[in-house]
């Protein structure tokens, strides 16, 4: 990351661009009275940065402890996001990165999930089809090295970030694995890993079950895959579970809610200062009988196809009351490669009602332990679709 040539200069900079891309994003208009206002605001802008200056010049003149400028400088950005809602932030390079990587639904690697099990860094998954399975990877192994390095195990992102590169290089992972005395040495080839978010299968009575667990940039394209081959298969109802799926892309949610209701309205969307925007329904419906399962941790885009579904009698909701996320975030990129999350919008669902703060209630409610409460919802479900 490049430093400014000066701190005065780097603060100064940073904050008009990240001021002015939010302004630009907003569709601000211009005119005679909004120049004036500008320019007032511009000077009392340039007095508060002056205190912004002095605040990190008497912390790195003064802190005892360990601390950066670009630490400053980027906890100053974070301190802005803060001041608007849980939902809105700034992100470092890195931490865009990685966002803009999970949205995506796609990156480069070798197509395993790992997390800290014991203590140790272990692969919980291995995608199916990707360059980790070929080459003969298996869950539960233990990442021991990495391209000869010895793998800390206490700092799993920067094993990760070891395992991401460039498309058709090679990494070389070293495992443990039970059964096994010595380390197992593994000369893997990077390439494009697509993140399906979607499974599904048929089950009793021909009833098919779909899984989402986010809405990623691979979701709709996956949920009509999905769709196709339990057609082929005769299901006679459907089950679309968005249980614990946090939400993502708008644009997938609109697609995906499209497979599910007729020509109607799947949700409102209002910005500061514009019209209400309606996303319309350009399918027809199925034309079988569909039951969604939802949870307090059914959230955001979650909440506009389940909404969608419940307000235009697509379908049946079926759990507990939903998270309510009701609002829309903008993503926008930096100069310095970080990226900003902004809260832009509103959404409200087909029939008009607010979500955010509020969720949906399901016409079906089942509340029961945790523990229980994943089979008695599907259970309830089956039942719904076989008319019990």
């Amino acid at each position: 990351m490049n430093k400014a040539y000066s701190m005065w200069h780097m603060v100064r900079k940073r904050c008009f661009l990240l001021f002015c891309t939010i302004l630009i994003a907003n569709s601000i208009f211009v005119g005679s009275s909004y120049a004036v206002e500008s320019d007032m605001r511009d000077n009392n802008l340039d007095e508060k940065l002056t205190y912004l200056k002095q605040m990190i010049l008497y912390i790195e003149d003064h802190y005892k402890g360990e601390v950066t400028e670009q630490k400053l400088i980027e906890g100053a950005y974070k301190g802005i996001f803060e001041a608007t809602d849980m939902h809105s932030n700034y992100f470092t390079p890195s931490e865009f990165e990685e966002l803009m990587r999970d949205s995506s639904g796609e990156f480069v690697g070798i197509g395993v999930v790992v997390s800290m099990k014991d203590n140790k860094i272990t692969i919980n998954e291995v995608e199916k089809g990707a360059p980790s399975e070929k080459a003969g990877l298996q869950i539960g192994d233990v990442i021991r090295y990495i391209d000869k390095k010895a793998v800390t195990n206490t700092n799993l992102r920067a094993a990760v970030d070891s395992i991401l590169g460039e498309m058709g290089t090679t990494v070389e992972i070293g495992v443990e694995r039970k059964g096994h005395d010595e380390i197992m040495y593994f000369n893997i080839v990077r390439d494009k890993i697509e993140v399906n978010p979607v499974r599904y299968e048929l089950l009793k009575d021909k009833i098919g079950y779909i899984k989402l667990t986010t809405f990623n940039g691979k979701a709709s394209k996956n949920i009509d895959i999905a769709l196709k081959g339990l057609t082929t298969k005769n299901m006679s109802g459907i089950i679309l579970d968005l249980r614990n799926n946090l939400g993502g892309s708008l644009t997938e949610a609109v697609a995906i809610a499209d497979e599910f209701v007729s020509k109607e309205p799947i949700v409102h969307i209002e910005r500061k200062n514009e019209k209400r925007k309606t996303y319309m329904g350009t399918k027809e419906k199925l034309g079988i009988p569909v039951v969604v399962l939802v949870n307090r941790l059914s959230a955001s885009a979650s909440e506009i196809v389940a909404s969608a579904i419940q307000d235009t009698k697509s379908g049946i909701i079926v759990g507990t009351r939903t998270y309510g996320k009701g609002t829309v975030q903008e993503l926008l990129t930096t100069q310095d490669g970080g990226g900003i999350k902004l809260t832009i919008a509103e959404y409200l669902s087909s029939n008009g009602q607010k979500i955010n703060g509020i969720g949906i209630t399901p016409d079906v409610v089942i509340e029961q332990d945790e523990k229980e409460l994943r089979d008695m919802q599907l259970e309830k479900a089956i039942e719904v679709l076989e008319g019990k």
